[in-house]
């Protein structure tokens, strides 16, 4: 599992806080290093986030540029709530089954003896643990992530989990985004015309006219979109 993780996401605690200029609590003397939550290999503590700090990373998410820093979600004060799957537009247009069943056999043991109720209701959590090295890390876990659009939400991260939910008929825990100031990084589709395969598209076919210098790059403050 840990060989196919991105390498450049294994990023130093301290330079997520001063990212996000939020505390990310315990103690940052163990935990050093913020790691996706699939890097985990054995969960020591899971704690739900507070809206404060929820608040400070989805702020401090820039957009994906070389040259300069824009932050979309700046003004935005999220909320959670559930919705229904149905009612979202999408960007991608597939859906990965290796990663659909990954989700589908794992999920429930990713957060170890912990009582959690799956993903259709998790709330955003920091999680501690170790990695396969041993080393302390943490991993941060956000719902997926829905811009309040005009017409309909639109999803920006979390194709894998709402697809799961929408399969089960069940609704979704999701951070919803208003007032974002960037336009979409692609045109929102509907869920029919999103295709499960069983290798990643080329990335042109990813998405539907996709602009790369509107996309959100959750991964800047240790978030493993």
């Amino acid at each position: 599992m840990t060989d196919h993780l991105n390498t450049q996401f294994h990023l130093q605690r301290e330079l997520v806080e001063d990212r996000i200029q939020h505390s990310l609590a315990m103690d940052r003397e163990q935990h050093r290093y913020v790691v996706p939550l699939r890097a985990l290999e054995n969960i020591e503590q899971l704690t739900f986030m507070t809206q404060e700090l929820l608040t400070a990373l989805l702020q401090h998410i820039p957009l994906r540029r070389d040259c300069e820093l824009i932050f979309p979600y700046r003004h935005t004060m999220p909320q959670v709530y559930h919705l229904d799957p149905q009612s979202m537009q999408v960007g991608q247009t597939f859906i990965l089954e290796s990663k659909l069943l990954d989700l589908m056999n794992n999920m429930r043991s990713v957060f170890g003896t912990y009582l959690v109720k799956g993903i259709s209701h998790m709330l955003p959590a920091q999680v501690y643990g170790v990695d396969h090295t041993n080393q302390k890390v943490m991993a941060l876990y956000i719902p997926p992530l829905v811009e309040n659009c005009k017409e309909k939400p639109v999803l920006v991260d979390g194709m894998h989990r709402s697809y799961l939910c929408l399969a089960a008929g069940t609704t979704i825990t999701a951070v919803h985004l208003i007032d974002v100031q960037s336009p979409l990084p692609f045109d929102p589709i509907n869920w029919r015309q999103v295709n499960i395969v069983q290798e990643r598209p080329l990335i042109e076919e990813r998405y539907k006219n996709l602009q790369k210098e509107y996309y959100r790059d959750l991964g800047y403050v240790g978030i493993d979109g």
